[in-house]
């Protein structure tokens, strides 16, 4: 904080309009991190913002309006955030130039507000306007802009192809810096499909899980955020590769804590949520998890409680063996939902019938569709209080 606000006190002396707007850019950006510094980062920024509108600069108008909307966010006023960007460029709408550059930069704005849909509307308004131009690198830009916004809508083959397409473009006018951006983009939406191998820094990526690794491993924190940063930035590893680089380490009580403490410290969240998202996270469904042995209790355990719910399985509608529940119980007020899974097998099926036609038994669907009774709590109290009860019995002998 402290050269930036030297460097705004020297530009201002100097009169320095375009350097004084770039570092009040800057400087809005860092405010917003600070204790209720939500409405000083939104002056800031809205100063940034009028000095780039008197020189004339959209471009400059668009990246400073993006810090006013980010701080409007924090304060909780997302909606006055849109109606900022929405009526700026409704003033510009007949200044072809201008909308383009200045929806260029409003399109992670009205994605940071979750407005999906306009900016999908805006970033293709913006590619037209540029082919329209003939401007070659903005076009490239828009296209990396619009393959982002169609990969956080689910849209994964059409972001594909406009990844791959600016990409090309960019190769073509020899941007470096715009290539290796693109090739950001076609990592997140690879690992997005679950085709992370197929990640052009599939081999960074992989070189990073590792490092990763070995700061958890080490209880490294300052090395833990450093190389979780630039996983998320590459992206391109899966669940399979990040189980078989933390799964072993997970296992240990002590290094678990610590893994969920750091998470909790980098994402800024409560120590329980962080354990939700770690213990949802692919590197392994199972960790962690309320692990309930159908056959250690007595009865069969899962299928008391169905009876007692009125449901009387017979025997080839039993397969259930064991199962899991991770995350909050179904009926939490909040967070994300929980996972189940169930390992089955029907033992009342000979050898010839499990080979031939076990992936079809109705008893196996069945079961598959029983795992979602694990999602409740009030479902399984019962089944822990028994587990506990037997538990204190053995002790108290």
């Amino acid at each position: 904080m402290e050269p930036l606000t030297k460097a705004l006190d020297l530009y201002r002396e100097e009169r320095w309009r375009r350097y004084e707007a770039t570092v009040l850019y800057n400087l809005s950006e860092r405010q917003r991190f600070e204790p209720h510094g939500g409405a000083v980062a939104q002056r800031t920024a809205e100063e940034a913002v009028s000095i780039w509108r008197e020189l004339g600069n959209f471009k400059g108008e668009a990246t400073a309006m993006t810090a006013v909307a980010k701080a409007m966010i924090t304060r909780g006023l997302r909606e006055d955030a849109l109606q900022l960007v929405r009526g700026r460029m409704r003033e510009l709408q007949e200044d072809k130039p201008a909308l383009a550059q200045l929806g260029y930069g409003c399109i992670p704005v009205l994605q940071e507000c979750g407005a999906h849909d306009d900016a999908l509307a805006v970033a293709e308004e913006v590619l037209a306007i540029n082919r329209e131009l003939g401007n070659r690198h903005e076009e490239a830009w828009t296209l990396k802009n619009l393959s982002e916004v169609r990969r956080d809508m689910g849209l994964f083959q059409e972001a594909l192809d406009c990844a791959q397409e600016a990409q090309a473009v960019f190769q073509e006018l020899g941007d470096e810096m715009g290539e290796e951006e693109a090739k950001k983009v076609l990592s997140h939406i690879y690992t997005a499909k679950r085709e992370a191998h197929k990640s052009p820094h599939r081999q960074r990526a992989l070189d990073l899980l590792g490092q990763f690794a070995s700061c958890v491993a080490q209880k490294d924190s300052e090395g833990f955020q450093r190389a979780l940063t630039q996983l998320r930035l590459y992206q391109g590893v899966d669940g399979q590769d990040v189980a078989a680089s933390l799964g072993s380490l997970m296992e240990d009580p002590e290094t678990y804590r610590w893994y969920v403490e750091a998470s909790a410290d980098y994402f800024q969240v409560t120590f329980e949520e962080a354990e939700s998202m770690v213990g949802r996270a692919p590197m392994n469904p199972t960790q962690r998890a309320a692990n309930l042995d159908s056959r250690g209790v007595k009865g069969g355990g899962i299928y008391v409680m169905f009876r007692f719910s009125g449901m009387g399985y017979g025997p080839s509608f039993r397969p259930v063996q064991q199962a899991y529940r991770q995350g909050r119980p179904y009926e939490a007020s909040q967070g994300p939902a929980p996972a189940a899974l169930c390992v089955l097998r029907d033992e009342t099926a000979e050898e010839w019938e499990r080979v031939a036609v076990m992936q079809a038994h109705a008893g196996v669907l069945d079961g598959a569709l029983q795992g979602s009774a694990f999602y409740y709590q009030s479902f399984l109290q019962p089944i822990i209080d028994m587990r506990e009860s037997g538990r204190s019995q053995v002790k108290a002998s």
